[in-house]
């Protein structure tokens, strides 16, 4: 039968839960698909007229192990992933259709997750809290709790509208799966939101998702690979998107801010291609590095940054660690962006070339980058090579009497 629990609340929080506990097929809003007598997938709908209800994902009192539960068709619901003393364990999860979520936690317990946790057309998650999707530390033991025989594999949220992901809401310190965020909006990620150590044939994945803020650190990845694509950034801080993994992609992005060694990457290939980025503080990409993970087979390295669209960019923001490039057998191509184009803009390139019989590595970044066989264009009410803008700069200084209205009508007499 459907059982109901109260949950007392603090005198201010207007708090009256009800827990939904599975029995039997069939009743209280649980209904089951089965092959012969045995439950495969047991799907919860809410009571049409009963709002306040509490699931709690590992105590129910007798569903065999292996099977799925769904949740679904909420106006709101809470949910709880703390374990419990119930040699039990689900296979998958999945949330959807889903009005308002809140997810309990309580900081006395760790989570329990099955190996697959999927959240889908969820309209609001206030706060994702800290260590909610997260793994069992095997070392310690909490009451009452059994140790689980697998880690998650595979968290995926689509088309999920999240407030804030407090640190360590995503916590997977090892041999952890694949995290995808698809059709996402998040408000905030705070410091060490994600933490995912994966083994080496798993990624970390962000796509068609908007972000308003990234602080420090606010995603910590490694392993096989991390692909941000299609996603509007509002703006991401120090080491916002930091990780230690074989491939990192990152395409048809829009970045309104990056802030100095914004993308802090180890990654033995890097693809930054098609995003558009309007303001590059100094130093953006100067992070960026090449390596490989402990167990990788090796081989070249690539780094590619081209077709890329850059509004504003502050002096030095546009290279990666060029000094370790060059150290190392690396494919580097770096043509076919376009800046938006005033001498205040784009002229500091310039000072960034030529000024040393020995060039360092950062010039020798700025040299390629100008130089007309790499395409790279300035865009006003023309579009010039980049280098045709040098004869804005006099003695290091813009010069007042040239601008790039002018420049666009010599090219075009």
């Amino acid at each position: 039968m459907f059982k109901y629990q109260v949950i007392l609340c603090s005198f201010f929080g207007l708090c009256v839960a009800k827990e939904a506990k599975f029995t039997l097929c069939g009743f209280s809003g649980f209904s089951c698909s089965t092959i012969g007598d045995e439950p495969q997938t047991i799907t919860y709908r809410c009571p049409s007229d009963q709002k306040d209800i509490l699931l709690k994902i590992n105590d129910f009192e007798n569903p065999p192990n292996g099977v799925s539960l769904i949740i679904e068709n909420c106006p709101e619901i809470a949910v709880s992933f703390q374990c419990s003393s119930q040699v039990r364990y689900l296979q998958s999860l999945i949330i959807r259709n889903i009005g308002t979520l809140k997810i309990q936690q309580d900081p006395q317990y760790q989570t329990h997750l099955p190996l697959e946790v999927l959240l889908q057309n969820v309209t609001y998650i206030d706060e994702i809290p800290g260590f909610a999707f997260s793994q069992v530390n095997k070392v310690l033991h909490n009451v009452n709790c059994v140790r689980p025989e697998f880690d998650l594999k595979l968290l995926q949220f689509e088309n999920v509208r999240i407030g804030t992901i407090l640190a360590n809401g995503i916590y997977m310190p090892r041999d952890a799966g694949n995290v995808v965020f698809s059709n996402v909006a998040i408000g905030r990620m705070k410091k060490d939101a994600i933490l995912a150590n994966m083994t080496i044939s798993y990624i970390f994945q962000m796509e068609d998702t908007a972000v308003g803020m990234m602080e420090n650190q606010a995603i910590q990845v490694s392993g096989k690979g991390m692909l941000f694509l299609k996603n509007a950034l509002d703006e991401i801080s120090s080491a916002g998107i930091k990780g230690l993994v074989e491939h990192f992609y990152f395409a048809e992005n829009s970045v309104d801010i990056l802030q100095p060694q914004g993308i802090s990457v180890i990654a033995q290939t890097v693809l930054i291609w098609q995003n558009t980025f309007k303001d590059m503080k100094s130093g953006a990409l100067e992070k960026i590095s090449p390596g490989l993970l402990p167990d990788s087979l090796g081989g070249n390295f690539t780094y590619k940054f081209f077709l890329n669209r850059i509004n504003r960019m502050e002096a030095r923001s546009l290279h990666p660690d060029f000094e370790a490039y060059e150290m190392l057998p690396t494919k580097i191509h770096i043509k076919s962006n376009l800046v938006v184009c005033s001498c205040r803009n784009s002229g500091w390139l310039f000072s960034q070339t030529g000024q040393n019989q020995t060039p360092t590595a950062v010039e020798r970044f700025y040299a390629t980058f100008v130089a007309n066989n790499y395409r790279n264009s300035c865009s006003s009410s023309c579009r010039l090579p980049i280098a045709d803008t040098k004869v804005m700069i006099r003695d290091g200084k813009c010069d007042e009497n040239i601008t790039v209205e002018e420049l666009c009508l010599n090219q075009k007499t």
